[in-house]
């Protein structure tokens, strides 16, 4: 019994051992994940918020177009009925055609920061795997080593005493198996029939082997 007491005793504390340091480990990279987690959260949320905006400054610029369009077809229309209201249709056009200009070159700087910030997003969705990989690689790899290492040093401290208790075991076993008596499976009425037929075919044996004719003796 004291035996394996010592045996338990050095797996467990080895298994201990390796159990809190691979906690302490694994606690600290978790923390690190958990805000690069809620960073990326957050940066997806202001994304979406960016994407918006970009598609409202797209929907201004087209609006801007349009209504570019539409001052000069109005012009076009009372040009010779009403000059001062064609040369202010004019002017509203100029308008537009300035504050499209204004759209489409913030709507073009919006776009720029707008891809940067998904290859941001996207970079920091791949560090996150790559992070949670490396982390699951490493914990296997020390709970590989930590169980190779107890291993080892059980094998190391106690591989005689284990030897000689798997001994001890076979013979316990074998000592009980001689110890128990064999149950008995013959049958007399059965071994009676086959005596009577093992004589009769040696006594024919016999006679053959003799030369001897039954039917002439008989």
């Amino acid at each position: 019994m004291n035996i394996f007491r010592r045996i338990t005793a050095t797996v467990s504390g080895s298994i201990e051992q390796a159990a809190t340091q691979l906690e302490n480990h694994d606690a600290i990279v978790e923390v690190a994940l958990k805000q690069t987690r809620a960073a990326a959260a957050k940066a997806k949320v202001r994304l979406t918020r960016v994407q918006r905006d970009g598609k409202r400054l797209a929907e201004k610029l087209t609006e801007h177009e349009r209504m570019i369009s539409v001052w000069e077809t109005r012009a076009r229309k009372v040009a010779d009925s009403d000059e001062a209201k064609a040369l202010e249709c004019i002017s509203r056009r100029n308008r537009e055609r300035v504050l499209r200009e204004e759209t489409a070159a913030a709507l073009a700087d919006h776009e720029a920061r707008e891809r940067d910030l998904v290859k941001t997003v996207e970079r920091i969705d791949e560090k996150l795997a790559e992070l949670d990989g490396q982390r699951n690689l490493l914990r296997t790899r020390h709970s590989a080593a930590q169980a190779e290492r107890a291993l080892n040093k059980l094998e190391a401290d106690s591989s005689c005493a284990v030897d000689d208790v798997l001994e001890r075991w076979e013979m316990r076993i074998l000592e009980t198996e001689y110890a128990t008596p064999a149950l008995s499976t013959s049958d007399s009425l059965d071994d009676a029939f086959r005596g009577e037929e093992d004589s009769a075919t040696l006594r024919a044996d016999l006679d053959d082997l003799l030369g001897r004719n039954i039917d002439e003796e008989s």
